[in-house]
């Protein structure tokens, strides 16, 4: 693990919570609005889960009290009027949603409520256009897990995926997943050991469907854990918090960049702040090395980040902070902050690889296992004087003065020195080791591959296979699924699975998913779904494009 503070590339601007713009003032050049104050009666009490937005402009939300009885779902409109949705009662339809919605396609909200239920334990529910609030899960604290706290995601399929921070087979909670016909499978039930313990934060989904969270307890030294959960329900601890200057305690929902790396927040620990710590930001890159990229000081900046991150385009970090600020008194009111991340690139890590685009100065003797490239400045070689080692280094520039060393040996060792064999470093390419190319390559013709393909950081793809079948599906009943299944050579399990589905497919109306995997050695399942309310008037036709990836 290694730590940088904030006196690296990156730097953190706090904003102070509204307690501070209320009591100093207007603190910024940008105008804050109040879109309702609750009155803690029927429009509802306490909102502590976060909003999500219609395309019309709408904010949909939750409050923990208040309404009728025990919580609302909210509606506030592009007026500013708000309107509740649904007020819980606090029996088996629910109690206390902390976490806020998700909205699907077709305008019904989905959530998690922390109490209530048939067994007093949560539930998940959704809210229907029509304001209609059913139960698809009601939790019995006992193997499918109890009291969610965080909030849902929806796959493309219609899947809803979440956490509980008790009950499971472990009693220390569970991940768990709510098809579209309501049926509840717990994907993973925590122990409280080395594997975590407690989620208190939501998941995120990448596109081959692993799902990643956090949990504040449990790991290796009982300070919680980064997670993830690969398609076959199999669980990989990626980090374990130690609760010292990598943090510990995390409660917030994890963000994942383009290239997999993981960041999140700690509610505890870092380098800050006595005796547990302020929290921290920290990153956790593809080969589950983390990095705290930020220790909190309790100052300022804040302290005891518990909600998730957001990622801009340039990779900078937004974010909350619970206490901290400066403004209110000990221990502060929180803030939010930004966490400029655009300067990384001039940082290389010292036990990883690194390509120097310039000049380097190495004052004492280097040790490496290959140099490859045009290495500036190269003169007189002597192949025996070049010490093994335990890393490759790649230098580049043009080795214009690298011509007094002896062809024979050089050209294992200095690889595209100027007059080896009387040619230009520029036209050597070995064609017995590995190249780096670095500008833009054109193949005239088909290229063979013999042995895996890595693009970036992504798994090795070692064949691709593709074919056409055309299922006679039936026409679709509102929220219906039909499959079939056709032999496809060569598939098998733990393929990549992608479709192609034609517009006549698509016959309305209705809203239409449809999927394909590998249900067995050589053989590919496609199923499609109609997602809507609304019944199909005539079967699709077409031919499915099907693509597989073997890793």
């Amino acid at each position: 693990m290694s730590v940088r503070s904030c006196k690296g590339s990156s730097v953190l601007r706090s904003m102070v919570l509204l307690c501070a713009m209320l009591t100093t003032g207007s603190l910024f050049a940008q105008t804050f609005l109040t879109l309702h104050s609750f009155g803690g009666t029927a429009d509802g009490q306490n909102p502590q889960g976060g909003l999500v937005r219609d395309s019309a402009g709408n904010l949909y939300g939750t409050t923990v009290k208040g309404g009728l009885y025990s919580g609302t779902v909210f509606k506030i409109d592009t007026s500013n009027n708000e309107s509740v949705l649904y007020s819980f009662t606090g029996g088996s339809d629910g109690s206390s949603p902390l976490a806020g919605l998700i909205r699907d396609a077709a305008g019904n909200l989905y959530g998690t409520t922390v109490a209530g239920g048939s067994r007093g334990q949560g539930t998940v529910f959704k809210i229907d256009t029509s304001n209609h609030e059913s139960v698809l899960h009601a939790f019995t604290a006992g193997n499918d897990g109890g009291n969610p706290e965080a909030g849902l995601i929806l796959d493309a399929a219609g899947n809803l995926y979440g956490t509980t921070f008790g009950g499971g087979s472990g009693g220390q909670g569970i991940v768990f997943k709510i098809d579209i016909t309501n049926h509840e499978t717990v994907l993973y039930s925590f122990t409280g050991g080395n594997d975590g313990g407690g989620p208190a934060a939501g998941l995120i989904r990448d596109a081959a469907g692993n799902l990643y969270g956090t949990t504040a307890g449990g790991g290796s030294s009982g300070q919680g854990a980064v997670f993830k959960i690969d398609t076959t329900n199999h669980e990989t601890v990626l980090y374990s918090f130690t609760g010292g200057s990598d943090g510990g305690s995390p409660l917030a929902r994890l963000v994942r960049d383009v290239a997999g790396n993981l960041y999140g927040t700690t509610s505890q620990g870092g380098i800050g702040c006595a005796p547990v710590g302020c929290g921290t930001i920290f990153k956790i890159d593809p080969s589950n090395h983390e990095t705290t990229i930020y220790s909190f000081t309790g100052g300022s900046d804040g302290a005891s980040s518990m909600a998730g991150l957001l990622m801009d385009a340039t990779g900078n970090l937004y974010g909350t902070a619970y206490q901290g600020g400066g403004i209110c008194n000990a221990p502060g009111c929180g803030t939010v902050f930004e966490f400029q991340m655009d300067n990384d690139s001039n940082f290389a890590v010292l036990n990883g690889n690194n390509t120097f685009n310039g000049n380097q100065t190495v004052n004492g003797s280097v040790s490496a296992t290959k140099f490859a490239g045009n290495g500036s400045g190269l003169t007189s070689i002597n192949p025996a004087n070049i010490a093994a080692g335990t890393a490759n280094i790649s230098i580049t520039g043009n080795a214009a003065t690298a011509t007094t060393a002896n062809v024979a040996n050089s050209a294992l060792d200095a690889t595209n020195a100027d007059n080896l064999g009387n040619v230009a470093a520029a036209d050597y390419a070995r064609l017995d080791i590995g190249n780096a190319f670095t500008g833009n390559q054109s193949v005239n013709g088909s290229e063979a591959i013999a042995g895996s393909l890595s693009i970036g950081n992504g798994t090795a793809i070692t064949k691709h296979l593709s074919a056409l079948f055309n299922p006679s599906f039936p026409v679709l009943g509102k929220l219906t699924c039909a499959t079939a299944s056709f032999a496809f050579n060569g598939v098998s399990g733990g393929d990549t699975t992608a479709v192609g589905v034609p517009n006549a497919r698509m016959n309305g109306p209705g809203n239409f998913v449809y999927t394909a995997w590998v249900s067995a050695a050589n053989m590919i399942t496609i199923q499609g779904c109609n997602v809507s309310g609304t019944s199909q008037t005539a079967a699709g036709t077409g031919n499915i494009r099907v693509d597989v990836w073997k890793h």
